[in-house]
């Protein structure tokens, strides 16, 4: 599974590079002309990007197996469909928690005070966790209906999980206030969130699986 794995990873490269260089050249900007306000920003960069990059990072992976045929390819070989299934599970999201390491070390390293953008690891960690739900759904709808539905999954998902609420009356909330509120919510309720999506996101793995091999009979 680990060459399954690593095969996502240089498929999808792009998505993890641009963002980094973006950052970069932000903060490259920032140190050059002595501007708190572009360390800040580059610093703001890599959180939110990657509290989107696992169903991203999915999406894409699904959406070019399904251009390139690779994934009949892989059914035709003699390996295990629970290993290709759960290969585009785990991913998605070793590279969610990778980013975010890196985030958090980046924007140490930036010394950005908290509340300006900066973000622990433990934040970090549950802002990968709360968009695990969003890629579960869209991934068993690929395994069961393909990548155009799986595309369909993602918009209907994230409407209901993230911008339904800033559309109730009288809600004030934006964005970067859900943004913000769930990178510092507090210890035990974050544990419990990235544990309810954890739970989530492997036991939609174990119903893809299913899916999966059943369409092999």
């Amino acid at each position: 599974m680990l060459g399954l794995i690593w095969k996502d990873f240089r498929m999808n490269r792009g998505m993890l590079v641009l963002p980094a260089v973006v950052a970069a050249g932000f903060t490259l900007m920032g140190l050059v002309v002595n501007s708190r306000e572009s360390l800040v920003f580059a610093a703001s960069i890599l959180p939110v990007y990657s509290s989107m990059i696992v169903p991203f990072f999915a999406l894409n992976s699904v959406t070019l197996e399904e251009k390139n045929r690779t994934l009949a390819f892989l059914r035709s070989l003699p390996m295990n469909p629970g290993a290709i299934v759960a290969s585009k599970f785990v991913a998605p999201f070793l590279v969610g928690l990778a980013w975010m390491g890196l985030t958090a070390m980046a924007v140490a390293a930036l010394g950005i005070p908290a509340g300006e953008g900066a973000f622990s690891l433990a934040s970090a960690a549950l802002l990968v966790c709360v968009t695990l739900p969003v890629a579960a759904v869209q991934l068993v709808v690929f395994f069961r209906s393909g990548a155009g539905a799986a595309r369909t999954a993602l918009l209907v998902t994230w409407f209901i999980l993230f911008l339904s609420p800033m559309l109730l009356p009288g809600s004030k909330l934006g964005a970067m206030s859900l943004f913000v509120m769930a990178a510092n919510l507090k210890p035990g309720v974050s544990g419990l969130v990235a544990a309810g999506a954890l739970v989530v996101y492997f036991a939609c793995m174990l119903i893809a699986q299913a899916i999966f091999r059943r369409r092999e009979l």
